[in-house]
C-alpha cells in the first residue's frame, strides 16, 4: 500500500485536534495551559476559514502564556467514505456514522467527504491551504484494502498539492 501507514499517535504528541471544534474562548483557555492527552475532537464541524481563525487563536494564546518554542502541527479529524463515486461511498459512511452517533447523517454530511480519493482530497485541500498539516481520517469503504488504498491516495494527492 505504498507510503501509507496505520498507527496510533505517541503519547507524547500534543494532540491539538480538539481545538477546532471549540469556541474561540474555549480554545484560548485550553491552550494557555498544558494539554490533556486524552482530549480529542471527533467531528470537524468547522469551515477552513474558521479553522484558520482557530489556528491564530491557539498560537496567540499559547504565545501569551509563554509557550513560544512550539513546532505546530495543526491537525483535523475527518470522517470520510471511499468508493467509485459519491453515490456508492455515501451509504456505508452514512450507516456507520448514524449507528455510532445515533443522529441522521445529514447532520454530518457537509463535513464528511465521500467518493473517490480525489473527491476526498479536494474537500481537504482548503484546510491544507490555511495550515492543517495532519489529518486523522476515519475512513470507511467496502473493504479494508479499499480503505487503505483510498487513504494512501489522498495522502499522495495532498502531498502533490503542497509542493
Amino acid at each position: 500500500m505504498g507510503d501509507s501507514s496505520i498507527s496510533t499517535a505517541p503519547r507524547s504528541f500534543p494532540f491539538l485536534r480538539c481545538s477546532y471544534c471549540l469556541s474561540s474562548a474555549a480554545a484560548q483557555r485550553l491552550h494557555s495551559n498544558e494539554l490533556d492527552e486524552s482530549l480529542k475532537g471527533t467531528l470537524p464541524v468547522v469551515t477552513a476559514e474558521k479553522f484558520a481563525e482557530s489556528i491564530s487563536t491557539v498560537e496567540v494564546s499559547a504565545a501569551d502564556a509563554g509557550r513560544t518554542a512550539v513546532n505546530w502541527r495543526h491537525g483535523l479529524q475527518v470522517w470520510c467514505g471511499f468508493g467509485s463515486s459519491r453515490a456508492t461511498a455515501r451509504p456505508q459512511l452514512a450507516e456507520t456514522m448514524e449507528r455510532l452517533y445515533k443522529l441522521p447523517f445529514e447532520k454530518f454530511e457537509r463535513w464528511s467527504p465521500c467518493g473517490t480519493a480525489a473527491d476526498v482530497a479536494e474537500f481537504l485541500q482548503p484546510y491544507v491551504h490555511v495550515g492543517c498539516r495532519e489529518f486523522n481520517l476515519i475512513a470507511v469503504a467496502d473493504s479494508d484494502r479499499e480503505t487503505i488504498e483510498g487513504v494512501a491516495e489522498v495522502r499522495r494527492l495532498l502531498r502533490i498539492e503542497r509542493r
